[in-house]
This record gives C-alpha cells, structure tokens and sequence, in this order.
C-alpha cells in the first residue's frame, strides 16, 4: 500500500481486484486499500469505484464508509457512468443484497437506454436484468426490454449466447419475475442444444426453474419439444454436490425448545437441491430459522432467493414456519424462548391449519 500512488485512486483498485482474481481473502489489505480509496473517492475514477465495490462485494466485505460513500457518488455523477461501469455496480449491490431505492433508480435509468441500444454484451444484459430483479425492484418497462433483447440475441445468433447466461436468464424469468411464455419456451430451446447444463451451479438453479414451471407454467411443459423436456428429466436426476452445512446456533436452540415441548422433529434435512434448518415430518412443517444473510441489509425483507426457497418447498407439499432471527435474538432468557416459540407456533398453527385435528401441541 505504501507504494499507492497518492493522488490517483488506480493503486488500491488494482490492489483489489488482483485478490479479486488470485481468490485471496486477505482481509487487512482489503481494508488498507478500501481506505485509501475512500480518501479520495470524490476524485476517484469512476471505472476504479466501480472495480473496487465489484471486488468487495465478491469478497462479501461490509466496508459502511465505502458502501455510504458509493451511494453519495452514484447520486451526484451517475451521469457521467458507462453501461459498463453501471452493470458492474448494480451487480455488487445485487451480490451484497442491498437494496437502495435511490441508486437502484438513477442505475435503472442508466441501464435502460443502453439495453434498448442493444450496447450491452449478453453476458451484461443477463448480468443486470438478474440484479435488478434480485432486489424486487419493479422496473417493468425495464425487464420488458431486457427480454426483447435477449429474445433478438436468441433469434438472429443462439450460440453466441453463453450457456450461464441461458440458466440466469431463465431463473430470473420462471422464478422472479412474469415474463411472456414465448420467451421462456425459445430459450429453453436453445438450452437444450448444449453440452454443459449438468454442473453444479448451472442444475442447481435449473431445478428451481423446473419446480416453477411445473406449478406456475404448466402449459409451457405441454408446448416443448422432446429434446428439451429430455434434458429436463436430466436436469431432475441430476444429483448436485452439496457441502455438508452446520446447524446455526440458534437453530440448536430452537430445536431444544421443540424437544422440550416432546415434538419429533429432525434437523439439518437435504430435501435434494432445498434445504431444511428443523423438519417436523408428522405435520410435514419446515421450520426456517431466517439468518441475517436472508434479509436485505438493514431490512426485514426476505431476499428474493429466501423468497424462492419457502416457494420451491411450498410447492413440495410442506408448509413453511419462518422465524426472523432478529426477533430470536432479543430474547435473552431460555423461558423467554420457550414462551415466544410457544406463541409462535399456536398463531402460525392457527393460520395453517386453522380449527382442525393438526396442531403443533406446545402446550
């Protein structure tokens, strides 16, 4: 860092996007160089802050004063921005799951003209058109040309379109958003033409697709050729690399309250691609303990992928029990515990199964 060029922000952008690239996690040149950037952020290039909130946000590193400071900047030059620049910003704040109405606006309008332009590669217009949506953004006009884009991309070069960006498209389309069926059935088409839809993150989101279209997009399944709806019962086999995840703290002391009240229950439950903190399998119940990392930053908004979870498991046939950590975290004593979880499960009990025989018995 001392060999930073003083009165230029490149040095530290570099610095971070070289960690960015070699995959180093070193946390205290992360911070020295962020610092030196926000020194002279009001100065700095535009295409330097841009790099460095690309890089913290791959790193998931909550730097407040550089997050503060980006939102200051995109309000006084996003004029001065380049698609380029504005994809790259919009895809941190996606990655980092904030959700600021004002820069999200000023980026959209930005964006907007350049995907009507055609001026955006396929791999930046799926990049943006994911974000946005991400962060349950309405910005329907936007989202319609996006999808006119990419829908001419498709008709006039298919394999100009990378496979990654078929798979995101199709997430963001089927699972977030309400987009024209034809759209969906042409790049389904055209996905079912490459070799490299079975790894581990591009089938992963492909499940999710399925489990939506088969309960929101019915028709679509009945319009597809064979060879797409082959792939499809591939893409259902297909048995993901999962690492084996670690029950939370207070995971653990939900299911010692549920112990004590005598309900069976298991945790740590894969249900193939979704996941189950606590599974009261006589009730077919799932109780998802809400993590800080399920809500938008400073927000008790479940994120749009907490959101397409509790759909997916829905759609499985189980009823959903989410419990906002922030509310579990403001108990301080076991008996507190036990009395909240106990209100907690007669009010949603009362909602889901209202007068009948299924009751989650805490009493």
């Amino acid at each position: 860092m001392t060999k930073c060029d003083c009165q230029k922000s490149i040095g530290a952008a570099l610095i971070l996007n070289a960690l960015k690239r070699l995959e180093v996690p070193n946390h205290d040149i992360i911070e020295l160089a962020t610092n030196e950037l926000c020194l002279k952020m009001d100065h700095a290039n535009l295409q330097d802050i841009a790099l460095t909130a690309n890089a913290l946000a791959y790193f998931q590193v909550q730097h407040h004063r550089f997050w503060n400071m980006l939102t200051r900047s995109v309000s006084l030059r996003h004029h001065q921005m380049t698609p380029l620049q504005a994809s790259l910003i919009l895809a941190s704040l996606a990655k980092m799951d904030m959700r600021n109405p004002l820069m999200l606006r000023l980026l959209k309008d930005k964006l907007r003209a350049a995907v009507e332009r055609g001026d955006l590669s396929q791999e930046l217009l799926t990049l943006c058109f994911h974000s946005l949506a991400k962060l349950d953004f309405s910005a329907n006009n936007f989202y319609n040309a996006c999808t006119e884009q990419f829908t001419q991309m498709l008709d006039m070069q298919p394999e100009a379109v990378d496979t990654q960006s078929l798979v995101l498209y199709l997430y963001t389309a089927v699972c977030i958003l309400d987009v024209p069926q034809t759209a969906i059935v042409k790049c389904l088409e055209v996905l079912a033409q490459r070799k490299d839809v079975l790894s581990n993150y591009k089938a992963g989101k492909m499940k999710f697709v399925i489990d939506f279209l088969e309960n929101k997009y019915p028709a679509i399944l009945e319009v597809l050729n064979k060879e797409t709806l082959d792939l499809l019962d591939k893409i259902k086999e297909y048995k993901l690399y999962k690492a084996k995840k670690t029950l939370s703290r207070w995971s653990l002391e939900v299911s010692r309250c549920l112990k004590k009240h005598n309900i069976r229950h298991r945790t740590n439950v894969q249900l193939g691609h979704l996941y189950a903190d606590i599974l009261i399998p006589d009730l077919s119940v799932i109780v998802k303990c809400a993590g800080p990392f399920s809500y938008y930053v400073k927000s008790q908004k479940l994120t749009t992928f907490a959101q397409i979870e509790h759909k997916a498991l829905t759609m499985k046939g189980y009823k959903v029990c989410i419990l906002p950590y922030y509310e579990w975290n403001a108990l301080k004593t076991d008996d507190q515990k036990l009395e909240y979880l106990k209100k907690f499960g007669e009010t949603w009990a009362s909602v889901h199964f209202g007068n009948g025989t299924e009751q989650l018995d805490m009493a």
